[in-house]
């Protein structure tokens, strides 16, 4: 969505125009960067995988049940998970972990329990599948960067580590108009 405000920034002689939003590389960024967008798009997607497998349950193998919900279900909640997760309250994420309990509770036929053991059912499921929440998938993907930034040699760690030092210098100041 265009809004009509202009950025004054010109790029290869061309008035770059400020959008509400933009898709990039399947993820939805918002001119707030507050994810929001993003994160009703996975939940959205995964419900409209619950469905599928709703379709399928019964006709599906138990040795293929994991490996349709990594196809179906945590390829949506992980694509670019420490990039859009980056971006806010870890409580935003309750959607999504409800949508993917409903897909457990879908895939392995079971029933929602009510009272102080409402979340035994999923819990257990999660556990014994070895399968990670929202939460846990975004923390497995940061300390997997973490230990592949760690493992570069050297120059280019401190590269990195300058790279992000400037950053967090440059967003204390406000930017720059540039009219030309």
């Amino acid at each position: 969505v265009v809004s009509t405000q202009s950025t004054g920034i010109r790029f290869e002689s061309k008035l770059v125009k400020q959008v509400k939003n933009i898709k990039f590389l399947c993820v939805e960024i918002t001119e707030s960067l507050s994810w929001d967008l993003q994160i009703n798009k996975v939940v959205s997607r995964v419900n409209r995988s619950i469905g599928s497998l709703y379709r399928m349950r019964g006709s599906l193998p138990s040795q293929l049940r994991l490996q349709v919900y990594s196809a179906l279900i945590q390829s949506y909640v992980s694509y670019g998970i420490n990039v859009w997760r980056c971006g806010g309250d870890i409580n935003k994420l309750f959607p999504i972990f409800k949508a993917q309990k409903n897909a457990l509770r879908c895939l392995f036929q079971l029933k929602r329990r009510y009272g102080s053991y409402a979340r035994a059912g999923t819990k257990r499921s999660f556990t014994d599948n070895h399968l990670l929440t929202v939460h846990n998938l975004y923390y497995y993907t940061v300390l997997s960067e973490v230990y592949r930034i760690r493992s570069l040699p050297l120059s280019t760690q401190e590269l990195l580590m300058n790279f992000s030092q400037i950053i967090i210098i440059a967003q204390k100041f406000p930017p720059l108009s540039m009219n030309n």
